[in-house]
């Protein structure tokens, strides 16, 4: 709640929540066990930044049964988009980040500063139905950039579609690309709205 401790070298297990990060709490989370929890780990897109690493996810059931075996990502809306003039690192962990809501990249009111969004290799994000990643914004000094290596986005729910990833035109297109890449059960796989960043070697599916 507001904190942001240091959780290494545990084992957490059988809670409903194993860590839950309320908004601004940024926890160091790294080398752990997570096993029978129902949310191992929930955090806000925003307070993620080169701070889960090395841990390990296996037989977590959510209340319905099914595998929970994710990082789970809050954070719609204005308040809670990656809006710092940095780059947010988000790395490989052992779990597929779950994206449960809208996530926003942009830094506000000045075109020199970026909020940029780095999705390291192996990284995979899995996104509710009909859920977007949206970089920038339409309005004059809402930067943002994203840069992919190696990612997968697709969709939780194989039967259905998440939105996909919207460029909007005050993307920073110079710090801009998707590489490497698997991009799939969208509606529109990538959208630039006048943007123009760069897309290579990647499946679109």
């Amino acid at each position: 709640e507001g904190a942001s401790p240091t959780i290494t070298n545990c084992t957490i297990r059988n809670n409903t929540d194993g860590i839950e990060a309320d908004n601004g709490s940024r926890p160091t989370i790294t080398d752990n066990a997570f096993t029978g929890n129902t949310y191992p780990v929930r955090i806000r897109s925003r307070d993620i930044d080169n701070n889960l690493s090395g841990n390990t996810y296996s037989g977590n059931f959510a209340a319905d049964n099914s595998s929970s075996d994710y990082i789970y990502v809050y954070g719609d809306g204005d308040d809670y988009r990656l809006g710092e003039n940095k780059t947010y690192d988000w790395l490989a962990d052992g779990a597929p980040y779950r994206m449960m809501e809208n996530t926003h990249v942009w830094e506000d009111e000045n075109n020199g500063e970026v909020a940029v969004l780095k999705l390291y290799p192996q990284v995979k994000l899995m996104f509710e139905p009909d859920k977007h990643l949206y970089i920038s914004n339409n309005d004059d000094g809402d930067a943002g950039a994203l840069q992919a290596d190696s990612v997968t986005f697709s969709c939780v729910d194989t039967s259905q579609t998440w939105g996909g990833i919207r460029f909007y035109n005050i993307t920073v297109d110079d710090l801009t690309f998707v590489e490497n890449s698997i991009i799939e059960r969208a509606v529109d796989g990538i959208y630039c709205e006048g943007a123009s960043p760069t897309i290579t070697n990647s499946t679109i599916q």
